[in-house]
């Protein structure tokens, strides 16, 4: 939940979900458009504080515990720009990662931005650093709390590890190295899911302002 906070930018051709912290005061890692030529449909669920985007090809995107003016203003000015005359499947109807120093709409699996050059952090360098020391990967990422909790669970599944081992029996043995590789194991994977959400810059000197990027990106 700390992390999956988005602000939503409607222009008059697409969605700009940008993500924020926690507070939401400032933009974090991932960036991503959505054109409305690839909305079939929008909801607002049972409560009618959430935006629910159907696409007309792929997953639902659902963004909750919106303010109730607000879920219905939106829906109601995405319900208008709702186009159905452009094709699935078309580059114009994707669902995109933005590079989040220059905003440019990016394919998966890119290690720079192709227009600025940017650097982005990579998922495998983020698992790797998770399996060696769970919570460093996230770090890495900048999912500092995070990572800082799995750290202590690190710890904890250390503790447990020595205590077995101290035992002197070899099923203690081999249960203490299942726990470590078991978390390890998890923690790296969940890492590496966490990094292909969306692009993250590796070189933080290279960002732009956030309102100069999102002024180059609306305009």
């Amino acid at each position: 939940m700390l992390y999956n906070r988005y602000a939503l930018i409607a222009t008059n051709q697409r969605l700009l979900m940008i993500n924020t912290n926690h507070r939401m005061t400032k933009t974090a890692h991932y960036v991503y458009q959505m054109p409305y030529s690839n909305i079939k449909k929008v909801e607002r669920g049972l409560l009618r504080r959430n935006i629910v985007l159907v696409p007309k090809k792929g997953k639902r995107k659902i963004f909750t515990s919106m303010k109730t003016y607000l879920s219905a203003e939106m829906s109601k000015f995405i319900r208008n720009h709702i186009d159905p005359a452009t094709p699935v499947g078309t580059p114009e109807s994707k669902l995109t990662d933005l590079c989040p120093a220059c905003f440019a709409a990016l394919e998966k699996n890119l290690s720079h931005c192709t227009t600025c050059a940017a650097e982005f952090k990579t998922p495998k360098k983020a698992m790797l650093k998770s399996l060696v020391l769970p919570g460093w990967g996230d770090i890495y990422l900048g999912h500092r709390l995070l990572g800082f909790i799995e750290l202590l669970g690190s710890l904890f599944v250390w503790l447990i590890f020595f205590g077995l081992l101290m035992s002197g029996l070899a099923e203690d043995l081999i249960i203490g190295l299942f726990l470590l590789v078991f978390y390890n194991g998890a923690d790296s994977m969940l890492t590496y899911f966490m990094a292909r959400k969306g692009y993250i810059i590796e070189k933080k000197q290279s960002i732009l302002p956030a309102t100069e990027r999102l002024a180059q990106s609306i305009t």
